[in-house]
Parts: C-alpha cells; structure tokens; sequence
C-alpha cells in the first residue's frame, strides 16, 4: 500500500479494494447493468470511472438507477425506505387521480352505482394520501 492506505504510488485505492466498499444494492445494480460502464450510460450525465467511485448508490440518482436495472430501489437504498415509499405513494395517487374520471365515465347509469362508486373513489384517495 501506498501512503495513507493508498493504493500503490498513492494513486488511490485500487479496484479490487474498491469493489469490496460497495453496498450490496450498487452491486447488485452493477450486475444487472453488465458493468459501471454499462450503468453509467444507462443512467446517462454520469462517467463510468464516477459509478466506479460509489460506495452506494446516491439518493439524486436512485430513481434513475432503479428504472433503468430493475432493481428495486428498497435494494439499492433500504436506509432511504421512507422517501421510497412516500414516492411509491405519490406515483400510486397520481394513478388514481387520473384513472378516476375514466371510471366514472365507464359508470353504470344509476345513480346509486354511480355514488357508490364515488364514495369508493374518495375512500381510496384519501387512504393514500
């Protein structure tokens, strides 16, 4: 080792240290993605030698990571559950916001289905939010 736990010449930590450091959800990102180049141009704006420097996947970039591995986020940042969930919630209400009016338009026609279906509708609405 180099000065100061570096790698050799103190250029850093090496590659095999390095890989050991990550969370388990970047490697199991990473392994989805084939690489951190192969991550680094799925997500696009970020350099591979950039994933490479991760410890964890940062909270900017979870979104964009999950979508485009596959990987749940939950698995990529479970420190992060309550912003995943409050997203998660948020997603699951902006759905419902705008499936209803397709919903009532498909209606039965009397009008006890249709408040039926109204007082369901706002029930739902309002658990989720």
């Amino acid at each position: 080792m180099g000065p100061g736990g570096q790698g050799p010449g103190g250029r850093g930590l090496t590659l095999a240290r390095r890989r050991y450091e990550r969370d388990d959800g970047l490697q199991a990102a990473i392994a989805a993605a084939g690489s951190c180049v192969k991550l680094a141009a799925a997500i696009g704006g970020v350099t591979a030698r950039a994933v490479q420097g991760w410890d964890r996947v940062p909270e900017a970039r979870l979104f964009q990571v999950a979508e485009k591995t596959g990987v749940a986020a939950l698995t990529l940042r479970p420190d992060l559950a309550p912003l995943i969930a409050k997203r998660a919630r948020a997603a699951r209400l902006a759905e419902l916001r705008d499936a209803l009016p397709v919903m009532k338009a498909a209606a039965p026609a009397t009008p006890m289905e249709r408040r039926a279906l109204e007082d369901w509708g706002r029930d739902l609405l309002t658990a989720l939010a």
